[in-house]
């Protein structure tokens, strides 16, 4: 890690986000166990972990929808679960769904106004939509839209409203290599002008070209987080991430 870069990630007054010591169980079976790390600002932080690692888990505790757990969350530290913070980030869950009566259109600017009090101008809007390929589904539900497509519209919003905080539970599953690669990149473009991403996900072969910082989970205890120099140089880490990685597949 360069020293700016490891500067930046031990400077308390740069970090956005920070998780203390989480522990869950349910039935005297653990789901989480201490799991301790920090978020920067404008950073591209990575969650990595095969499915049932309990990425989920943590992803709901972290945006406040899992309150039955012991630890500490802070956000500008700030209690997490503070409701007048609520609204400087933004989660999305991997199952998307969508309001019935909203086209995808309605959908985004009701969305934006619900966020931020301000209507934002539809030419704006659908400028977005045709940079990311979704000018011919204005008028549709998004309900009725691919995986792909769905899981372009958070990316939108994300864009438009331009939240401190953002949650992304696994933003890229089922999709193929070229819209992981897209979404990525989208990511980390918005994380270079001044947003926190945080997301989940199993594809560490693409995701490490464009990740600023990796947590790697596997059964619900941290195995390695560190700046995505010293994560990829780790011949350790990354042998035992591959492994967990073929159980995905």
């Amino acid at each position: 890690m360069k020293i700016e870069e490891y500067i930046k990630e031990n400077d308390d007054q740069n970090i956005i986000f920070e998780v203390r010591n989480i522990f869950k169980s349910i039935k005297n079976k653990i789901l989480l166990d201490n799991i301790t790390f920090k978020l920067t600002k404008k950073s591209f932080h990575v969650i990595l972990g095969h499915n049932g690692a309990g990425k989920s888990t943590l992803f709901n505790i972290c945006t406040g929808n899992d309150k039955n757990y012991s630890g500490d969350i802070y956000f500008q530290n700030e209690d997490i679960n503070l409701v007048k913070i609520r609204k400087s980030f933004l989660s999305f869950s991997t199952n998307l769904s969508f309001p019935i009566w909203w086209n995808v259109l309605e959908y985004l600017k009701n969305f934006s106004y619900f966020f931020n009090n301000k209507i934002l101008p539809t030419r704006k809007i659908i400028d977005k939509l045709v940079e990311y390929g979704l000018e011919d589904k204005i008028k549709s539900n998004p309900n009725h839209l691919s995986s792909g497509e769905k899981k372009k519209l958070p990316i939108i919003l994300v864009e438009l409203l331009k939240p401190d905080l953002v949650f992304l539970d696994e933003p890229d599953s089922n999709l193929d290599i070229d819209a992981r690669k897209f979404i990525y990149q989208k990511l980390k473009n918005i994380a270079n002008e001044g947003s926190s991403i945080f997301i989940s996900s199993h594809y560490n072969n693409e995701i490490k070209d464009y990740a600023d910082h990796v947590t790697f989970i596997k059964k619900g205890r941290i195995v390695s987080s560190s700046h995505i120099s010293d994560f990829t140089n780790n011949n350790v880490t990354m042998e035992l991430l591959n492994k967990e990685s073929n159980k995905d597949e």
